[in-house]
C-alpha cells in the first residue's frame, strides 16, 4: 500500500482556506452576501440540495476578519420561537434574564442593535437549516426583520435552507417574509468541468509528498455517481484515494473508481439520512488519526449541571465566526475543534443525549447557545473542588497549572474509585486523587442541567411543581417521609438540610444548581 503523505487531508473538513472551492455560484453567493449585508438589504435567502456547500459558505463568510460587522449564528432549528430568540440574544453576547417573554426579548434585541447601529457596525444573524424552522419561528425571523430606524435595517438575516426552505416560503401564510427577501442565490451542483477543478484543487492544496492524480475516465464516473454534489464527490472520493493507495498506483483510475463504489454506496446512504449540514460523516469511513481523535474524546466523557449563587459565565475562548473556512465538503471524518476545545467537546457530549453537531459549532456559536440547542441550561458558580466533589458531576474549570485562557474538565469517577476525579485538558487525560486538584484562585466551575430541571432558586415557603419534584427526590433519598404536596414548609427544610450535610454541601436550606446537581448525580431527580 503506497503512502502519498499528503500535508493535509484532501477530502476532509479540517479547517483551511486553502481547501474551499471557490466555483462560480459559490463565489456568486458569497459576493451577493457580502454586497447585501453591508448595503443593508435586510433578508437574504442561500438554498441548494443537500451537500450542495450552504455551510461552507456560511463559515467562509463568518470566518473573514470583518470589524464593521457583528454575527450569531442558529444551527439548530427545531427550537420554539422563543428558544430562537433567546438563542440569537445569547449569540451575540446578551445576557437573558430567566422568565423573559417574547416582547422582552425582542426589546432586548432592539436596544443591542441600535447600540451596535450607532457604533458604525452592522449585525447579521446567519440562521442554517432554516426549511426545518416551524410556520411560528418564521413569522419571528419576520417580526426581526421589523427592527429598523427610519431609514436602515437594524439587522441583517440569512436564511440557509435545503430546497424545501423555497417551498416553505412560497406558502401564502408567509407571503409578508416573502416580500422582505431582498437577495436569493441557489447553489447547483458542481458542472463536470468545476467537478475536475474541484478534486485536483483539494489534491493540490494538500500537497502531497508522491503525487497523485485522477484520470479523465475516473472522474467523469465519479462525476455520474455524485451528481456534483461536493459533499458526494468529497465522500467518493475518499474512498477512491484508499483504493488507489492499496493498488500502489498514482494515478487514479476508471477501476479503482468502481471498485469503491459498494462502499460509497453505503456510506451515501447513511449520508442521506437527515441531519445538521454541519454533521460530519459516518465514523466507519477512513481516517485512521480521527479515530485518535474520537478515542480521546472517549476518555474525556462526562456529564454536568447545577445553579445557586451564579456569576457571569466565564469567558471562553469563543470567537463570533469559524477560525477558518471548512473544506467544500465534509467527507470521511468531522471536523476536529482546536485542542484548547477538547474538554468542551467532550463535556457537551457527556451531558446530552447526543451531540448531533459537527464539533466545528464549538468555532462558531457560544457555548451558552450550544448548550441551549442541547436543552441544557449552562450554570457559572463560584466552588471548590470540594464542593465539587459533593456534587459528583462534571465540570469544567480553570486550574492554576493552566493559562488563565484554558479550561480543564473534571469527571469524578464513579464506583470504588471515587475518590479520584478524570482530569482532562487540552493535552491530555489523566487521573488524580481529589486532594491534588488545584483550582486557580476565585475559581468560577461551569456545570449543565437539563432544562427540564428549575432554573430558580427553591426556597423556604414556596409552593410549586418544582418543590413537589424537590420532595419526590427527598423520598427516594429516604429523609422525607410526608406526602408530598408541593409546598416548601419545615419538614422539607429539615430534609433538604439533611441531605445538603450527609453529601458534604453547606446546610443552608437552599436549593440551586449545587443541591440539584447532588440530587441529579445520585440518581434522585
Amino acid at each position: 500500500m503506497i503512502d502519498y503523505r499528503f500535508e493535509k487531508e484532501p477530502f476532509g473538513v479540517a479547517p483551511d482556506p486553502g481547501m474551499v472551492f471557490r466555483h462560480s455560484g459559490f463565489a456568486d453567493a458569497f459576493e451577493a452576501l457580502e454586497e447585501g449585508i453591508h448595503r443593508g438589504k435586510g433578508f437574504l435567502v442561500i438554498t441548494g440540495d443537500v451537500g450542495s456547500g450552504k455551510t461552507t459558505l456560511m463559515r467562509s463568510f463568518l470566518s473573514r476578519d470583518d470589524s464593521r460587522l457583528v454575527t450569531a449564528a442558529v444551527l439548530n432549528t427545531g427550537l420554539g420561537p422563543d428558544d430562537l430568540l433567546s438563542t440569537i440574544a445569547e449569540d451575540l453576547g446578551l445576557s437573558v434574564p430567566p422568565a423573559a417573554t417574547r416582547k422582552d426579548l425582542i426589546n432586548l434585541l432592539y436596544d443591542h442593535l441600535l447600540k451596535t447601529f450607532a457604533s458604525g457596525k452592522q449585525t447579521a444573524v446567519f440562521i442554517d437549516e432554516a426549511q426545518n424552522l416551524s410556520l411560528e419561528s418564521l413569522e419571528v425571523v419576520r417580526m426581526l426583520s421589523n427592527l429598523e430606524t427610519e431609514t436602515d435595517k437594524l439587522l441583517q438575516i440569512v436564511l440557509f435552507g435545503q430546497n424545501e426552505l423555497r417551498v416553505r416560503l412560497a406558502e401564502p401564510e408567509l407571503v409578508q417574509l416573502r416580500s422582505r427577501i431582498a437577495v436569493h442565490r441557489h447553489l447547483t451542483p458542481l458542472s463536470l468541468e468545476e467537478t475536475t477543478e474541484y478534486v485536483r484543487h483539494r489534491l493540490a492544496a494538500a500537497n502531497p509528498a508522491i503525487p497523485v492524480s485522477f484520470d479523465h475516465n475516473a472522474l467523469k464516473r465519479m462525476y455520474r455517481l455524485t451528481g456534483g454534489l461536493p459533499r458526494r464527490i468529497n465522500i467518493l472520493a475518499g474512498v477512491v484515494l484508499k483504493k488507489a493507495a492499496e493498488s500502489e498506483s498514482e494515478i487514479v483510475t476508471e477501476q479503482h473508481v468502481r471498485a469503491a463504489e459498494e462502499e460509497f454506496a453505503s456510506l451515501d446512504e447513511i449520508g442521506a439520512e437527515e441531519r445538521p449540514e454541519t454533521g460530519g460523516m459516518p465514523w466507519s469511513t477512513i481516517g485512521a488519526w480521527f479515530v485518535l481523535i474520537i478515542a480521546l474524546v472517549s476518555l474525556t466523557v462526562l456529564r454536568f449541571r447545577r445553579m445557586r449563587e451564579e456569576s457571569p459565565p466565564p469567558e471562553l475562548p469563543v470567537s463570533s465566526a469559524v477560525r477558518a473556512p471548512s473544506s467544500v465538503l465534509p467527507a470521511s471524518r468531522e471536523e476536529a475543534p482546536s485542542p484548547e476545545r477538547l474538554p468542551l467537546l467532550a463535556f457537551f457530549r457527556a451531558n446530552a443525549e447526543s451531540f448531533p453537531f459537527d464539533p466545528g459549532i464549538l468555532e462558531i456559536a457560544r457555548p451558552e447557545a450550544v448548550a441551549r440547542s442541547l436543552h441544557l441550561r449552562w450554570r457559572a458558580i463560584q466552588t471548590t473542588a470540594a464542593e465539587l466533589r459533593a456534587i459528583r458531576l462534571p465540570a469544567l474549570v480553570r486550574l492554576r497549572a493552566l493559562p488563565p485562557d484554558q479550561f480543564a474538565l473534571l469527571e469524578p469517577v464513579q464506583g470504588a474509585d471515587s475518590e479520584s476525579v478524570l482530569v482532562t485538558t487540552a493535552e491530555r487525560s489523566s487521573r488524580l486523587p481529589w486532594e491534588l486538584v488545584d483550582l486557580a484562585p476565585g475559581t468560577t466551575a461551569v456545570l449543565l442541567l437539563p432544562e427540564t430541571m428549575p432554573e430558580r432558586l427553591l426556597e423556604f415557603g414556596m409552593t410549586s411543581d418544582s418543590v413537589l419534584h424537590l420532595q419526590e427526590a427527598l423520598v427516594r433519598f429516604g429523609n422525607f417521609s410526608v406526602t408530598p404536596n408541593g409546598h416548601f414548609g419545615p419538614t422539607t427544610l429539615a430534609a433538604v438540610r439533611d441531605f445538603q450535610a450527609q453529601v458534604g454541601l453547606t446546610e443552608d436550606g437552599v436549593v440551586g444548581p449545587r443541591t440539584l446537581g447532588a440530587l441529579l448525580s445520585r440518581g434522585l431527580w
